[in-house]
């Protein structure tokens, strides 16, 4: 099928201007002869195509028209710029260079220049849109056709006493009419009007915006500017109240809010913030009332604390690092005490008690001159019976008294053993 196509990718691009309330600029139309290729024939094949398959050559837009539902041009090919091409596909391109449609051309061939030969061929293109007051054909003027009727739409009618100059405004101020109409249609609307200049106001109070209960003022006042609220029920009519909400400083672009700040939907600073203090700890931090005194983010999930520029803390993922000593007042309660199992002996592991056993007694089992006796591992003697049977003989010491020293361990007495 010959005729203009809108491709695919063309209608996302208009739609897209549309739902952005912005134009596509179409400037040229693409020529190609195919490249020795068979064209596509159906309307989804020639709206799936993203360029020309053999292009040689474009031509700017001589004429263009948008009208509901269509947008239409005009383009002039100079035979002599493509001597010996056949044009056999033509597309409309956007100044980003999106292939807005796509046609076949019947095969028509461009000759060269000769004196006996077509030396310009002319093509009307047409496309139906459905946003077609969202696209612009922008129209080369070095190559504007200016018909009869082109005429007519272009250039003022004597017989028409210039009931037909698009810019009346304009027309009255070269016939020297301005003054006259000037207060009264250059005027702006009290109930309300649209301006294309600036509104200069060199008053203090600028601007008020209110209703009966409240108003604001925009004052500049030397290099800052404010919003002021009036006192209540004063919207129309009262002075600046003593509330200053939002400050700027013409000079320096510094914002003050001298009250409380409600912000939702979230927040992001960009830089450090200081509260009360000018931040010097830099980066991703908070600093508070001192300037390097604060928080800082230091790494994906590390979050450090500062004292007088000191990092003295960390928090991250799994653990968290003290860099000074701890002091705890109060009772430190772990939920684990694998470290300190592995570190120190539990309470219930170690000697909880010391104590000597029942006592036991030896003698030598005779009126011996001399003997000897050494308690059993893990005794100590606690006791000598001392007795007279002679004078001058160890029988005088008829035995001893010894005790197990004894530990308790988990609920259990046992004897300590000797080295």
């Amino acid at each position: 099928m010959n005729g203009l196509i809108l491709t695919t990718s063309g209608a996302a691009e208009i739609e897209a201007a549309y739902q952005n309330g912005q134009t596509v600029t179409v400037r040229h139309v693409l020529l190609g002869d195919g490249g020795g290729r068979a064209l596509p024939s159906t309307p989804d094949e020639m709206a799936a195509m993203t360029s020309l398959y053999g292009e040689f050559g474009q031509e700017p837009f001589s004429d263009g028209a948008m009208e509901e539902g269509f947008i239409s041009g005009d383009i002039v090919i100079d035979c002599k710029s493509y001597p010996g091409k056949t044009l056999r596909e033509l597309g409309m391109i956007s100044d980003r260079g999106t292939l807005i449609a796509y046609g076949r051309y019947p095969d028509t061939f461009l000759p060269d220049q000769t004196d006996s030969v077509i030396k310009e061929v002319i093509l009307t293109l047409v496309l139906g849109l459905t946003h077609a007051q969202n696209v612009v054909l922008e129209v080369d003027p070095d190559r504007a056709i200016i018909t009869q009727e082109i005429g007519d739409r272009r250039y003022l009618q004597r017989k028409k006493n210039l009931s037909d100059a698009e810019d009346k405004d304009e027309a009255v101020e070269n016939l020297g009419l301005k003054p006259t109409v000037d207060k009264a249609k250059n005027a702006v609307q009290r109930d309300g009007d649209t301006m294309t200049g600036e509104l200069k106001i060199r008053g203090v109070n600028a601007l008020r915006i209110f209703n009966e209960a409240f108003g604001l003022i925009f004052r500049r006042s030397e290099e800052c500017l404010h919003l002021i609220p009036t006192q209540e029920n004063q919207g129309e009519n009262g002075d600046i109240g003593p509330l200053r909400p939002f400050t700027i400083n013409l000079r320096t672009g510094e914002i003050s809010m001298s009250h409380k700040v409600s912000v939702g939907g979230g927040s992001q600073v960009n830089g450090a913030l200081g509260i009360g203090v000018q931040n010097a700890l830099g980066g991703n931090s908070i600093a508070f009332g001192d300037n390097d005194t604060g928080l800082k983010q230091n790494g994906d999930g590390l979050l450090d604390v500062y004292a007088n520029g000191q990092h003295v803390f960390r928090f991250q993922n799994g653990a968290l690092q003290s860099n000074r000593a701890v002091n705890v007042t109060g009772r430190v309660t772990p939920s684990d005490y694998g470290n300190f199992d592995a570190r120190y002996q539990t309470k219930t592991g170690g000697v909880q008690d010391v104590r000597y056993g029942s006592e036991m007694y030896y003698n030598p089992g005779g009126n011996q001159i001399s003997w000897t006796f050494r308690s059993p591992s893990g005794h100590g003697l606690s006791g000598i019976n001392v007795q007279e049977t002679g004078s001058n003989s160890a029988d005088n010491i008829g035995g001893v008294y010894y005790r197990p020293l004894q530990k308790l361990i988990n609920g259990t007495w046992y004897n300590v053993a000797s080295v």
